[in-house]
Order: C-alpha cells, then sequence, then structure tokens
C-alpha cells in the first residue's frame, strides 16, 4: 500500500548543486592563488586539491609533510543551485492567507561542517557554525530566491585560531593541557570542536583540513516536522517487550498564542511497530497540544524476538513508523521510520562484599563492572574505535559495512567509539544493529582538559543533544562515556596536568560530570552512562565526584565519589581500566599477566601494516626500518626503536635489525610479536572471569598506512586488510576459549610458574566435552598425556591444573584441546631460548575451484606459528588462517582466497612463508 504524500520536501545540494574552492587567505605552493577549483560535497580541502592535481597523496611516502600548511589557510565553498516553486514557503509564492502567519518553513541544514564557518545565502550572512560533530539549521525563508541561488561558506584557518585561542585563555583563565599527538608536533586540538586525531595522534599524521564534511540540503516543511524519535526500552523478555518512545516535534510557529489561535496548535503522532517479517506486531497514537514539543506514547509486544550481540543469539530487528499530522487522519506533515532492538542493557556496579582473591593475588574491595545482556551475563569482547579514514567523508556505508563484519568475522561483540574522534554516520550503527556488535560510545573528548566558559559550554551542549537525540534507542548502543583519558590525566599525567587539580577554574569536570549525564537521562534514559575511561567509581565515602554537584544521579549502586583530590582514575578493583604500562613502559607481553582489571577497556601492543599496505605507502628505496618515510608512518614516539626493543624481548633478531636485508624479517617478527602479545592479554582477561567483565583492545581499524596498534590496516583504498593479530582474535575471541596460562598472577619481570588450563564458556549454550592434554618433545613424541570430562554452563570459567609430575624442558611443549578443536599451547621460554628446527614441510597446491586454492601442508619437524602471505605474490589474495603450530607429521590445510592461483615454487619464494622456528636459539 502507497505511503500518503508527505508535506516535508527536501533536495541535497551536495549532489544537485555546483561547487567550488578557492583560497581566502594563507601561504600556499606556487600556482593556487586566486585559482578556483571543482570541489565536492561532502568533501574537504584535502581532498579537492588531490582530485585537481595540486597536492600528492599525504598517505605516501613523506607527502604529509608536504600538506601540512593546509591548516594555516582560509578558504572558502561556493555553491549554485536552483530552486523550484514547489520547496518555496508560502510567502514566497504567493500562496499565504491574508493576515495569517506563515506556517512553512525552509531551512538549510548541514550535517556537518568542519568546523568554524560563516554561512552566506545570496549575500546574507545565515550564522557561524563552529562545532565539526553538531547538526546545523538555518531558516533561509528571507535568503531563498526562486531560481538561481549562491550558498558560500567561508572558512577561517583553524590552526591560528587554536593557536591564538590557547594564547587568550591562558591570558585570561589559565592553563589547559593537552596531548595525544605521538611523536608528531603538539597542536592545540583541544580549542576547536572538531575531530581531534585530525591534528595527529599517536598512529595518525597531521592533516589539519575543513570544508562541508557531510550532507548538505534544503528543507521545507509546514506546521511541524519530526525531530527525533527516541525509543527507550523498559522491558524485554522471551513474554513480553515494552516501549516508550519518545517523539519531539519542531514546529514552524514559535508563538504558542498563534497557534492555539490557529487550526494547526494540536498535532496527532502515530506509531506502528512491524516485527523483522514486516507485519505490524504493535500500534499506539497521541496528540500534542499547543505549544507542546515532546510526547511519550508506549508499545507492547507480546511474544518478541529479541535482539542479542553476535555469538549470543540473533539480532531481529523491528521497523518502527512514526507519522506526524495536523490531525487524527488530517494532512502528513512528516513520516519517520527507524529500526529497533528489543532488548535490556544493564551493567553491573554493585560494590563488593569484601576483599577478594583473583589469580593467587589479594584484590581491595571494590565495585563489579559487567553487562547483562536481556538478563544475561556478557563478556564484552572487542576493540577500540578510530576514524577510518583521516578525511571521515570518504567511508562509504559499505565501507563501514564492511569494517564492521570484519569485526564479527574476528568473534568480537563490542567496539568502543573513541573520543578523539567523531560521532560516526548512521551507517556505522546500521551495521552494528545488523551484525550484533554492542557499542560503547564515547562523547568527543580526549586527553585534555577544557575551557568551561558560555561559548565553550554551549557548544558541547549542541553537540551532545544532537548526537545523544540521534543515537538514543540504538539496538547496539550499551554506554554513554563522558571521554577519553581527561579525568584519568589530571591524577596520573605530567604536572601541567595535576596541577588541574588545584586550580580554581574548571577544566572539564563540568561535563562529564553534570552537562553528559543531564542530557543522557534527558534524552536517552534508558542508556547507562560512565563519566569517562577509564573511571574507578568508589562507593565508600557517599559523595559525589568534587564539583560534581548534579542533578542525575550516576552509576553504580550507591552513589560514587571522586571528592578526594588524590583520587584515583585507573584502579584493578572498581571501574573500567587502561593498561598501557606493559607496551609503553614494562615491556615484555608477559607482564598482561600481572593484572587483573575489572574490565579492560584500552591496552594494546604495536604492530607494523600488511605487505601490500606498506608496498604502496613505502616505496621502495625507503624500505628500511629507519628510513624517514618508515619512521614518518610511525607516530608512536621513537615507535620504530620500541618495536625492535619489544621484538627482542622474545626474538633471536637479525644481525643489525635495522639494515635493509633484516627489513622482511623485522617485519614478520613485529607483526607475529603484536599477535602473541594481545593474545597474552585478552586470553588472561578472560581466564580472570567473572571478576572482569571485558576486554577491548587497542585498537580495531587504521585511519591511514601506518604502523599501530590496528588488527586491521588502511591505505588509500580503504579496503582494510587483516593483519596477524586479525586471526589471532579470530582464536582467543572464540565462544569457547581453550587456553594455556600462568597458574597465577606473575609479578612484573618475574617468570611464570606452571600452566594451568582455563576454558571459558562465552556462548549461550552449555559446553560438555572432554579436555586432551599432552606433554610432547619438539621430535613429536607423546611424552605425557591426561584426559577430563566437564561440564562448563553459560558464562562460566574451568580450571584444570597441569600434572605435576610433567617434566617442562626447553625441548618440550604442552598441548590443550577440546574436540580437536584450535589448541592451545605452552612452551618453556621464550622464543630466543627454544633450539627450534630449521622449518621443513612438504606443500601441495589444488584448485578449489570458486572456494580458492587449497593447500595442503605437512610438517617434517615442529613449526610454530607458521604464516602464509600469498599477497606478497598477489596483493588481492590472502590466506584463510595463520599462525599454525604443527608436530612432526601434523598435515593442515590453508586456502588462498582471492588473487590468481599461486604454484609451489611461487610459494616457496623468500617471503612468502615464515615460521617463528628461524628466530629461536642459535643451534
Amino acid at each position: 500500500m502507497p505511503h500518503p504524500p508527505i508535506v516535508r520536501r527536501s533536495i541535497s545540494l551536495g549532489s544537485q548543486g555546483d561547487w567550488s574552492l578557492r583560497l581566502l587567505e594563507g601561504h600556499t605552493p606556487a600556482g593556487l592563488p586566486d585559482r578556483v577549483i571543482p570541489a565536492s560535497v561532502p568533501g574537504c580541502v584535502h581532498t579537492d586539491l588531490m582530485a585537481a592535481g595540486l597536492l600528492d597523496d599525504p598517505y605516501l611516502g613523506t607527502n604529509e609533510l608536504e600538506a601540512r600548511w593546509v591548516g594555516e589557510c582560509s578558504w572558502r565553498y561556493t555553491g549554485r543551485f536552483e530552486v523550484d516553486e514547489e520547496l518555496l514557503p508560502a510567502s514566497h509564492s504567493d500562496k499565504a492567507a491574508p493576515g495569517n502567519p506563515d506556517p512553512a518553513r525552509v531551512d538549510l541544514v548541514f550535517e556537518g561542517i568542519d568546523t568554524l564557518a560563516t554561512v552566506r545565502l545570496n549575500g546574507v550572512v545565515l550564522g557561524i557554525a563552529d562545532n565539526m560533530h553538531a547538526t546545523w539549521r538555518f531558516d533561509v525563508r528571507e535568503a531563498l530566491r526562486r531560481g538561481a541561488n549562491v550558498l558560500e561558506v567561508d572558512f577561517p584557518a583553524p590552526l591560528p585560531f587554536c593557536r591564538s585561542e590557547l594564547e587568550r585563555y591562558r591570558r585570561e583563565i589559565g592553563d589547559f593541557p593537552y596531548g595525544g599527538a605521538g611523536a608528531n608536533p603538539q597542536l592545540p586540538h583541544h580549542m576547536l570542536r572538531k575531530m581531534h586525531c585530525n591534528f595527529g595522534w599517536d598512529w595518525g599524521p597531521q592533516l589539519v583540513t575543513c570544508g562541508i564534511w557531510r550532507g548538505v540540503r534544503l528543507e521545507s516543511w509546514e506546521t511541524a516536522r519530526i525531530e527525533a524519535v527516541r525509543p527507550r526500552m523498559i522491558e524485554a523478555t522471551p513474554e513480553r517487550a515494552v516501549v516508550e518512545v519518545l517523539v519531539t516535534a519542531d514546529r514552524a510557529l514559535s508563538n504558542p498564542a498563534a497557534e492555539a489561535a490557529g487550526p494547526r496548535g494540536t498535532l496527532h503522532v502515530s506509531i506502528e511497530l512491524q516485527d523483522p517479517d514486516g507485519k505490524p506486531c504493535a500500534d499506539t497514537k497521541g496528540d500534542m497540544r499547543a505549544g507542546e514539543s515532546h510526547g511519550g506514547l508506549t508499545l507492547q509486544v507480546a511474544s518478541p524476538r529479541l535482539w542479542w550481540p553476535f555469538g549470543h543469539g540473533e539480532q531481529p530487528l523491528y521497523t518502527m513508523v512514526v507519522s506526524l499530522r495536523e490531525k487524527d487522519g488530517g494532512a502528513l506533515l512528516d513520516r519517520v521510520e527507524r529500526k529497533v532492538g528489543l532488548r535490556t542493557f544493564e551493567w553491573i556496579t554493585d560494590p563488593d562484599e569484601a576483599p577478594a582473591a583473583v589469580a593467587g593475588a589479594q584484590q581491595p574491595r571494590g565495585a563489579t563492572f559487567h553487562l547483562r545482556v536481556n538478563g544475561r551475563r556478557v563478556f564484552c569482547k572487542g576493540a577500540n574505535w578510530i576514524p577510518d579514514d583521516c578525511f571521515p567523508h570518504r567511508v562509504t556505508p559499505d565501507r563501514y559495512r564492511r569494517r564492521v563484519q570484519q569485526a564479527r568475522d574476528a568473534n568480537m561483540n563490542t567496539l568502543r567509539v573513541w573520543g578523539g574522534g567523531i560521532y560516526e554516520d548512521n551507517a556505522f550503527y546500521d551495521a552494528c544493529d545488523e551484525l550484533g556488535i554492542m557499542v560503547w560510545q564515547d562523547f568527543a573528548t580526549a586527553c585534555s582538559a577544557y575551557p568551561e566558559d558560555e561559548a565553550f559550554y554551549r557548544r558541547f551542549e549542541h553537540e551532545a543533544r544532537d548526537n545523544v537525540a540521534r543515537l538514543a534507542g540504538r539496538a547496539s548502543l550499551a554506554l554513554w562515556c563522558g571521554g577519553n583519558e581527561c579525568i584519568q590525566a589530571v591524577y596520573e599525567w605530567g604536572p601541567e596536568y595535576r596541577r588541574m587539580r588545584d586550580v580554581n577554574y574548571g577544566w572539564g569536570k563540568r561535563y562529564w560530570y553534570r552537562l553528559f549525564p543531564r542530557i543522557v537521562a534527558a534524552l536517552d534514559p534508558g542508556t547507562f552512562y560512565w563519566p569517562n575511561s577509564p573511571w574507578s567509581a568508589r562507593s565508600d565515602e557517599g559523595t559525589e565526584p568534587a564539583g560534581a554537584a548534579s542533578s542525575t544521579p550516576l552509576p553504580g549502586g550507591e552513589a560514587l565519589t571522586a571528592a578526594s583530590s588524590e583520587f584515583p582514575a585507573n584502579l584493578e578493583h572498581i571501574g573500567d581500566q587502561h593498561l598501557w604500562d606493559v607496551w609503553n613502559g614494562q615491556g615484555d607481553w608477559r607482564n598482561y599477566w600481572s593484572h587483573a582489571p575489572r574490565f579492560a577497556s584500552e591496552f594494546g601492543f604495536h604492530g607494523p601494516p600488511t605487505w601490500p599496505t606498506l608496498e604502496q605507502a613505502i616505496p621502495g628505496e625507503n624500505r628500511h626500518w629507519f628510513s624517514e618515510a618508515m619512521v614518518l608512518h610511525n607516530k608512536q614516539d621513537r615507535g620504530q626503536e620500541r618495536a625492535i626493543d619489544r621484538a627482542r624481548d622474545h626474538f633471536r633478531l637479525p644481525e643489525r635489525p635495522e639494515s635493509l636485508e633484516a627489513f622482511e624479517a623485522m617485519w614478520f617478527i613485529a607483526a607475529l610479536n603484536q599477535a602473541r602479545a594481545i593474545q597474552a592479554g585478552c586470553e588472561w582477561f578472560r581466564a580472570l572471569s567473572p571478576w572482569c567483565g571485558g576486554a577491548l583492545y587497542w585498537q580495531l581499524n587504521d585511519c591511514w598506512p601506518v604502523a599501530s596498534w590496528s588488527t586491521i590496516d588502511n591505505d588509500s583504498t580503504g579496503l582494510g586488510r587483516t593483519k596477524l593479530l586479525w586471526h589471532a582474535t579470530r582464536r582467543f575471541f572464540a565462544p569457547r576459549m581453550v587456553a594455556l596460562l600462568p597458574a597465577a598472577a606473575v609479578p612484573t619481570g618475574q617468570e611464570p610458574a606452571e600452566p594451568r588450563v582455563y576454558l571459558h564458556n562465552d556462548h549461550p549454550e552449555a559446553w560438555k566435552s572432554q579436555l586432551r592434554l599432552k606433554l610432547a618433545n619438539f621430535g613429536g613424541e607423546t611424552l605425557e598425556e591426561d584426559r577430563a570430562h566437564f561440564e562448563l554452563e553459560p558464562g562460566g570459567l574451568l580450571r584444570f591444573i597441569v600434572p605435576g609430575h610433567w617434566e617442562g624442558g626447553k625441548d618440550r611443549l604442552i598441548l590443550a584441546d577440546v574436540d580437536g578443536a584450535d589448541r592451545a599451547t605452552w612452551f618453556f621460554g621464550r622464543d630466543k631460548e627454544l633450539p627450534y628446527p630449521p622449518p621443513q614441510f612438504d606443500l601441495d597446491v589444488t584448485d578449489g575451484g570458486g572456494a580458492g586454492t587449497e593447500l595442503t601442508i605437512n610438517a617434517k619437524v615442529l613449526l610454530r606459528d607458521l604464516c602464509l602471505f600469498p599477497e606478497r605474490l598477489d596483493p588481492a589474495a590472502s590466506a584463510s588462517q595463520q599462525l599454525i603450530t604443527l608436530l612432526p607429521r601434523e598435515t593442515t590445510a590453508v586456502r588462498v582466497l582471492g588473487g590468481r592461483p599461486p604454484t609451489v615454487r611461487e610459494l616457496l619464494s623468500p617471503g612468502v612463508i615464515w615460521t617463528a622456528n628461524a628466530f629461536g636459539a642459535a643451534v
């Protein structure tokens, strides 16, 4: 049945407008002054200059250094478009009734402007935008013309503005420290409400840009439009679901008296809910009286199909259709459709009853931090998400979908959208809703102190209201978080941060403790709010954090407190924790085994990009470890040196690892070390369940080709190739984990004691099977063997002691598996201490038709962490599995997916197949 016509109309000015770009002010390379070039909307200055051939791709070589001038300049975008009679308001087309107010509006709507901008239409200044993270809506009834129109958006240079603002605040108020740039020069990113990592981060380049980065449209409507639809889940059980729907309307007339006197004072709202098969299953309706803009209606669904995170059930989505009319049965003013998942999220932050012994170490009394979905405890397995491109307008819905699918294919169920980036496009959250990936959403603050004056407060309030209203009720949205490491910085970082505790002016607490929780409570009351990540809530003093006097109670059972100036923000026994002391300080990833977080929300280990990405970004003559291009593509301070230091913890390195000859070996060792490190951390945190509620490592993706903490890299194509870490993640985040780990926590710097087998069942069904445990030597001989039957409930953990009489040795290993699935191994020492044999194996190649080329590998000796890189032969190819450990005479199959079929000779050529064997003890 066709839908009735809607009064509201809109046209996209990005697709239908004629756009150009020109320089307004600033020093540029020769050839740019007074030149007008074609522009794209959505887009930005950098990509428009690249499209015009005036800027080399900053992702390649050392081109980034030649592109930094862009942020020092001012720019103008000009758009030309035509408007027909139908879009004009009544007063422009002589349709308005004499003596009556005009009930029609025409708005110019920017979904995103980056960032400072003066907007003019036909020479009339409509207003000034100052927030990249917000939607901007301008009434254009007085400026719009029938026929040709000219829209101008002027962008003052962002970098000079940020520097001058920082100096002004220092003079008038005080200091506001900022960080995050890594090896980049420090830039005051916190002075603009702009994507912070656009100024450079310790994984991203400095490409400070500006432009109309999201869509822009003209929108005409009469009487009222639907501003927001915000579902709130009240109940979701197999028997019944109850959904409260909050509808916000924007009225064309701002004078309630005029509305009440006219025929359009009351608005009628109707809601229909359709099940995942498209059949109506619930409906409701109600009125919004004159002067009202909010309405709450309730839907009830019998025997609902519940939404579950990936790995715990299906992700059925219901369709909610909201209609707005002048009256019941009257003209249809507006209509909105959105998808809804029927589910409940409940974060459990209850105080502990007493101190606890965890992994053999005593932990003080703290508070839990874990998630229940539909009443069932779920271990959060996933990673942190950053913008998928330095220029986020280039991230298409298909690319969002591919990236979220890659997370799911790695057995993740959670992504944390990090606060130094953006509130992502709806396409990202659509993919998460559909694929069962829960979202921890940071507000866009990171690693900085922020002014609390009226202007800054207004900017934060604008963006918070916009984005909370937009994302409220998303099936995947599990948590709102105030920001990233802003509170932690004041208690743990350098003196410039620590003195923030004693200053008599606001530095951001007003946002994290008051503004953000108040907006979440008002606009998305069904979603949990957490002040910052990390944050160590306490429940023993009964007061709120200093300066927080909020009417909105913070989460955590009892009232939470950070009242003491010595309040730590990154404790293990309470709240969520960021664990950067391993990579940044202690070294040796085995030090993850010394930690016992309640929820590990950030921790990471560096690794290089995949080989095709490295080849594309780094010219051949620069492919040695310390070339200018390699160093530039590692934004970690001393990143290349640190990668060697961390590799040396475990491997016998090639002589002169910085040499060109050893480059490929170092590339493989660094990638392998990253995968081993995150496996150690994630398996250990799962082994701490139920004490630990989740592990979200840093990071899923990259914004450009770089050595970083990511598991999926990036290049100019946006393809997103998976690293060895991705293959490891598929195993250690598998629903049912078999791991060999230390029997107890290992003090930093000490050697682990005897191992223990850990079984973790992150599956909705019980796990009943048999554990097989074996002690073998490197020659493949079984020295000891043991078996044990077990039954493990959903969410449960079992520990099995390795028999005490089993004797280890440098040439021995322990293997554990259940039902022959991916098995766990334990070696008695670091690789550089172990006498691996030189790798030997037989290799057969079979044409698998449409399923790829199948390789059969038959080990002649122990092979540890065998990895196959067919992309060295064809960039379109990849291997179905990596990190394969085989005993002598064992066989495995690997498929080469994509690309042309390789030959045995090609596969055996240098650089295609690697094992850890080459980097063990010298024999």
